[in-house]
């Protein structure tokens, strides 16, 4: 069993949110923007606890000052708590890292991968203007 067949075997629900547009743009914006829509989808989900993958404090820190902006412009209201975490510390992280290498496989012409998951994952294109 292949991990891609380990992750579908879950039937965890994945969301994959996907930036278009610039590749020029800043990648902290493109991060930021991309954040901004999957907490509020999961905060749709009524999901109350996210762990992220740490990047470092500094990282980290522009990650949680996202989430108070939303809070605070009251585009995200409720529950939600993001932590970070080293990645070899959560191995659900890993789960993440195979759904999204799935979809980047399947962009790049070999769709077997993300199929196996299709049942449980979604994903949501944004632009960045």
């Amino acid at each position: 069993m292949t991990a891609v067949d380990t992750v579908a075997a879950l039937g965890v629900p994945s969301i994959i949110v996907v930036r278009t547009g610039y590749p020029s743009d800043p990648s902290e914006r493109q991060r930021r923007k991309c954040l901004d829509r999957l907490v509020l989808e999961l905060a749709r989900r009524n999901i109350r606890k996210v762990t992220a993958e740490s990047r470092g404090r500094k990282d980290d820190k522009r990650d949680l000052d996202t989430i108070q902006k939303m809070r605070s412009r009251l585009i995200l209201t409720g529950h939600l708590h993001l932590e970070h975490c080293a990645g070899p510390r959560e191995p659900l992280l890993w789960a993440a890292d195979i759904v999204c290498g799935a979809l980047t496989q399947d962009r790049c012409g070999d769709g077997s991968y993300l199929a196996r998951l299709s049942a449980s994952v979604t994903v949501i294109e944004i632009s960045v203007d």
